[in-house]
């Protein structure tokens, strides 16, 4: 009994290994522009006196402005229809001023088959601050689904929505020049429009 299973499970293996070789998954690259209006925009931080002793904790809420960004991914096959890949791009938040390089990495699961661009993602990324007021680190969450509106022989033009949700600590004070450090949280949806090539 114990040989009919091992050999059952060996012929399983075989048999995924060779639709496996029959639709065989190639590395593949995207470009994206995309677009996101905030749901939520929270700035935490503390008052301090002018002789920098803890007065308060205080949260807002910012005014929702959007955000703007390029992303650049490199994606390699795992298995037949999930994908790993780095990650590398630009994005600006209106107000408060927030300009960020990201470098991270993707997870990718194309859930129609193989040869189907459609997909669904996460995205990590750590971003590295390009303006005064924040620091390095912290980073971006990204939830999403692409597909594809047209479909040409070397490339695909992709439309996509996310979720999306970004941190980030202040370097200097952003609402009043007597706070102390402080924390920034956007979460937002999007849309994306790119091409994978």
């Amino acid at each position: 009994m114990k040989n009919l299973i091992f050999i059952m499970i060996c012929l399983f293996i075989t048999n995924l290994y060779s639709q496996e070789k029959k639709r065989k998954s190639t590395p593949f690259h995207t470009v994206d522009l995309s677009f996101s209006i905030p749901n939520q925009t929270r700035y935490d931080s503390s008052l301090l006196d002018p002789n920098g002793a803890y007065l308060r904790d205080y949260d807002i809420e910012l005014r929702k402005a959007a955000t703007y960004g390029v992303t650049y991914t490199y994606n390699y096959p795992l298995l037949n229809r999930l994908y790993l890949g780095v990650v590398g791009g630009y994005s600006n938040h209106i107000s408060p001023k927030i300009s960020n390089i990201k470098l991270g990495g993707i997870l990718r699961y194309k859930f129609i088959d193989a040869l189907n661009p459609a997909n669904f993602y996460l995205l990590v990324a750590r971003n590295i601050s390009l303006n005064e007021y924040f620091k390095n680190g912290f980073g971006n969450i990204r939830v999403g689904m692409s597909f594809s509106v047209l479909d040409k022989k070397n490339y695909n033009l992709m439309l996509g929505g996310f979720w999306d949700y970004s941190s980030g600590e202040t370097k200097k004070p952003i609402i009043d020049p007597n706070e102390g450090k402080g924390f920034i949280f956007l979460k937002s949806y999007g849309i994306s429009f790119g091409v994978q090539f």
